[in-house]
């Protein structure tokens, strides 16, 4: 599965496209369309959380760094127990999910809000009015597809 970015200049070449994809058996939760506030876009496939945000990036990177602080701080409180307190080994287990559990919540809440740094490239194009969509395509049609929408679209752009 090949990801392309193909760039038009109205939603109306944008929905043709679509069309056409769907004529040759690409199903539609394998097209995302992305554009300004100002294009209205309701007729296409929308991009999810997941394509606008850097939300999948930072559940990841959450897990990641609050596993590994929270088990580092059970190493911390193993092997330099508070006073009075003589903790089992089950605390390293707890302190880990505790501290990925912590993380993934906190990277969730501030990633949903972080566009999606993959499409800056893209960000004076879609400031112009230009409609992006978002295709996944098999590898063994991708090539043949994409000279097809040339042909019929000549004012597309391909970014792969």
């Amino acid at each position: 599965m090949g990801r392309c970015y193909l760039l038009f200049n109205s939603v109306a070449d944008c929905q043709q496209a679509v069309e056409k994809l769907a004529a040759a058996g690409i199903s539609e939760q394998r097209l995302h369309t992305f554009a300004s506030i100002s294009e209205s876009i309701d007729a296409l496939p929308k991009a999810s959380i997941w394509q606008r945000t850097e939300l999948a990036r930072g559940i990841l990177l959450g897990v990641l760094v609050g596993g590994l602080a929270g088990f580092c701080g059970g190493l911390l409180v193993i092997n330099y127990p508070p006073v009075g307190l003589q903790p089992d080994d089950s605390i390293l287990l707890l302190m880990t999910l505790f501290g990925a559990l912590f993380a993934l919540l906190v990277n969730m809440l501030t990633k949903s809000r972080q566009h999606n740094h993959r499409l800056d490239r893209f960000k004076r194009d879609l400031a112009a009015g230009h409609v992006l969509l978002l295709a996944k395509l098999p590898s063994a049609k991708r090539d043949n597809l994409l000279n097809q929408l040339s042909e019929d679209l000549p004012t597309m752009q391909i970014k792969l």
